[in-house]
């Protein structure tokens, strides 16, 4: 268990198995995927963690 209350958000190319092992640890999770947020460009979901004062776990590999 994680002592501290994290609040994260999953981005859509992080794997389910990656939110379930997060969330069995105690983590607050969101995912991007589970919303029905799919698409949304990241400058968008950076604007939506920060206002829910959630961190971002990513596995993007765009370069730009």
């Amino acid at each position: 268990m994680i002592d501290f209350e994290a609040r994260l958000l999953t981005d859509e190319n992080v794997h389910p198995q990656v939110v379930s092992f997060l969330r069995g640890r105690g983590c607050n999770v969101l995912d991007v995927k589970e919303l029905g947020q799919m698409g949304t460009s990241d400058p968008e979901i950076v604007r939506r963690a920060a206002n829910k004062g959630r961190m971002i776990i990513t596995h993007d590999r765009d370069v730009d």
